[in-house]
């Protein structure tokens, strides 16, 4: 309807403001305006005045066709908005609001960049979350080929395993065993020999209280004989003390039964000990 015709109403109802045709111009007046606007606001006026007007189904399509406008500027707008951000709520608000939009591919393909963009490619639980939050992704094949290689870095830098020599250890302990003797130290020829009974503990207190100047060595009879769950080593101690103001020397020879210590490295102490 042109402005033409809402004129030609406008002065209808001015010349016969009681005229047959009032309402009807009235009508076409407000339906004339309506469409002037061009707003669902004012489509909205014209049903809420004339509900079963003559332009009823005229304003329903012109509400249903300015919404989907709307929509589609809302739509546009938001897409700019997304596809010029890097903030992934942005990004996922767009994706939650238009699931079957025109853009839904390309701003998730955005997102998926914006993931790995902030992605540490040097850490493997950051590699890894990218996996899990876009198991498609684009960048999923670049993400797994490096897990790969910090794993393999990984695996090349764990320094070579250190090989225990069983004799070593074994000599280590009798070692420690004649140095406790020279510190004239019980309790640390108990840390070497824990299992000592009292009569042996008693012995050696004595013997420490009273000797002086103690000085102790030993000398291998014959090579250790060492399994996984014990170890024998014969030797002969010699041991040169004062006591009561005598200079004395003991030789014995000893018999050593050593075991592995849990939760060391090679480790041994001494389970029992015989000889003269």
């Amino acid at each position: 309807m042109s402005a033409n015709t809402g004129v030609a109403f406008q002065e209808y109802l001015a010349n016969f403001p009681s005229g047959k045709n009032r309402d009807k111009a009235q009508q076409e007046l407000a339906w004339s305006k309506a469409e002037a606007n061009n707003t669902i606001q004012a489509f909205n006026d014209y049903l809420q005045k004339y509900p079963q007007g003559a332009h009823l189904g005229d304003a329903s399509k012109k509400i249903e066709d300015l919404k989907r406008a709307d929509d589609r500027t809302k739509e546009s707008q938001r897409f700019q908005e997304a596809r010029n951000s890097k903030d992934d709520a942005v990004l996922q608000a767009y994706l939650s609001e238009y699931p079957s939009g025109d853009h839904y591919d390309q701003i998730l393909g955005h997102l998926d960049d914006v993931y790995w963009e902030k992605t540490n490619k040097n850490d493997k639980s950051s590699l890894q979350a990218y996996i899990g939050r876009t198991p498609q992704g684009r960048h999923t094949g670049e993400a797994r080929d490096a897990i790969a290689r910090l794993t393999e870095a990984a695996v090349s830098a764990k320094p070579p395993k250190v090989l225990v020599d069983p004799k070593a250890e074994v000599l280590k302990s009798v070692d420690r065993y004649v140095k406790a003797y020279n510190d004239t130290n019980v309790e640390e020829l108990k840390q070497i020999w824990p299992g000592m009974d009292k009569t042996q503990v008693s012995s050696m207190h004595d013997f420490f209280r009273t000797a002086r100047n103690v000085r102790s060595s030993y000398t291998l009879l014959e090579e250790p004989k060492i399994s996984v769950a014990d170890a024998t080593v014969t030797i002969i101690q010699v041991t040169t003390f004062v006591l009561e103001g005598q200079q004395k020397r003991q030789s014995s020879t000893l018999t050593l039964k050593l075991k592995p210590v849990p939760g060391t490295s090679g480790g041994w102490e001494i389970s029992s000990l015989s000889g003269d």
